[in-house]
C-alpha cells in the first residue's frame, strides 16, 4: 500500500518517479528500460530507483503505458488507443 508519512521524501516517492516517467514516455513515445533507470538515477538520485518498478506498475495499471518484451521498452498509449473499462 502506498501511504504517505511525515518523513516522506517527495523527490523519491512513487508518484514523483511515475510523473517523471510519464513525462519522458509521452515526449519520446517509446523508451528503453535501461534508459528509464538511468534517467531516474540522474534526475532524482539513486534512492529513487527503489520506486522505479512500483511507478511503472502504477502507470501500467492506470492504462497509460505498456511494456514490450521483445525490445525491452516502455511505450506510451495514446488517448485514442486506450481501452475504457
Amino acid at each position: 500500500m502506498i501511504r504517505p508519512t511525515k518523513y516522506l521524501k517527495i523527490e523519491q516517492c512513487v508518484l514523483r518517479v511515475a510523473a517523471l516517467l510519464l513525462y519522458e514516455v509521452r515526449t519520446v513515445l517509446a523508451v528503453p528500460f535501461p534508459e528509464l533507470d538511468s534517467l531516474v538515477s540522474t534526475r532524482l538520485g539513486d534512492a529513487a530507483r527503489a520506486n522505479l518498478n512500483t511507478a511503472i506498475n502504477l502507470l501500467y495499471l492506470m492504462g497509460l503505458v505498456e511494456y514490450n518484451d521483445a525490445t525491452d521498452t516502455l511505450i506510451y498509449i495514446e488517448v485514442e488507443n486506450r481501452s475504457t473499462v
